[in-house]
């Protein structure tokens, strides 16, 4: 366990999250104040269900967020030739 579950969501989410980018070499390019901007709106309203959760699940999903974050910066570095590339090998793809 990362935090105490009993401690309040915004301080678990940020706890995991300086966590998730100290230890994840992939996430280690991401600004922690853009993340914690991205996190926000879950920080200021979290679901009811989200304080219920463990933090082993919270940081799954905090952890979904930073990738997909990771993602589209490396996306955003792309010439138009590789990302229509790109586009084109993920249509092939079957992911489920």
């Amino acid at each position: 366990m990362l935090v105490d579950e009993s401690y309040p969501v915004p301080l678990r989410i940020s706890k995991i999250v300086d966590k998730l980018l100290e230890e994840d070499e992939d996430l280690s390019s991401l600004d922690r104040v853009q993340v914690m901007e991205t996190l926000s709106d879950l920080m200021e309203n979290p679901p009811s269900d989200l304080a219920s959760i463990t933090d082993d699940e919270l940081t799954q999903r905090i952890g979904r967020v930073l990738l997909i974050e990771a993602m589209s910066g490396i996306l955003n570095d792309l010439s138009p030739a590789q990302i229509r590339a790109f586009d084109a090998a993920v249509k092939r793809r079957k992911f489920f």
